[in-house]
């Protein structure tokens, strides 16, 4: 089993310790975890500094003779921050990046809670979704484009679910350029609040098979050790019905399989 979306202490959003992590993966057999520390630079842009991590104590972090350690990065998206994060992921050894989109065009956070009804929540996923189609056409060096969906976690709405079938158009755009762009889809399970199952949710998943796109990455986003694996065995099981056999994991950015 292999978790890429992990957020230890070096997180300005998670207390656990890495350690705490590596005896969970012990204890659960899990192969290989991976951390993925964010580094929000687009919020220090807005002028929020949420904390960034120590990189010289986090590449330390080492695994265990039954656990590989792998030491990956959450970057924000935000156009003005391309510059900034080229020569970051050039400048550090990461093994993957995963590009995520936490805050929309006009600097509003995807990640507060917005009451919305009928037209205004299809004029906000437009938003976010035209922003994760940038993000995706990003001009620096990444693996994983991360948590497609994530803003729904947040919409206040009776319904609110982010369905392929109300923005195929944008979703065909999105997921056309991660295939074209040998990029790796991550299926996150951090679905809480989205009224789906998975970030993006199956429908998307389905459409990307369609489409080709066979590059496919699996990421809890705990920020517990607890959480670590999160919904495992239904995303592996899903996946497989889907088509997928294997899922994506980088080391140096070389892109691994793992059969499923």
């Amino acid at each position: 089993m292999i978790d890429l979306h992990l957020h230890t202490s070096f997180s300005h959003d998670s207390s656990e310790d890495p350690s705490a992590y590596i005896e969970r993966a012990l204890s659960v057999g899990a192969e290989i975890i991976g951390f993925a520390e964010h580094y929000d630079y687009d919020f220090y842009l807005n002028g929020q500094c949420l904390g960034l991590p120590d990189l010289d104590k986090y590449f330390l972090v080492s695994g265990s003779e039954n656990v590989k350690v792998l030491h990956g990065v959450e970057v924000g998206y935000r156009a003005e921050a391309q510059e900034f994060y080229k020569n970051f992921v050039r400048t550090h050894p990461f093994d993957y990046v995963i590009n995520s989109v936490h805050m929309l065009p006009d600097g509003a956070c995807a990640s507060r809670p917005v009451r919305l009804d009928g037209q205004g929540v299809k004029n906000f996923y437009t938003r976010y979704l035209s922003d994760v189609y940038d993000s995706v056409c990003a001009d620096y060096d990444f693996q994983i484009v991360g948590h497609i969906g994530y803003a729904s976690r947040y919409v206040l709405s009776q319904d609110k679910k982010l369905r392929y079938e109300d923005f195929s158009e944008l979703y065909d755009k999105i997921l056309r350029e991660i295939i074209a762009r040998g990029k790796c889809l991550e299926l996150n399970t951090s679905s809480a609040g989205t009224q789906g199952d998975f970030l993006p949710d199956r429908d998307i998943f389905m459409r990307y098979r369609r489409l080709g796109g066979r590059l496919v990455s699996f990421g809890s986003d705990a920020h517990r050790a607890c959480d670590l694996l999160r919904d495992w065995h239904n995303a592996r099981d899903f996946l497989l019905s889907a088509g997928f056999n294997k899922i994506c994991y980088f080391v140096n950015k070389k892109c691994m399989f793992y059969n499923l």
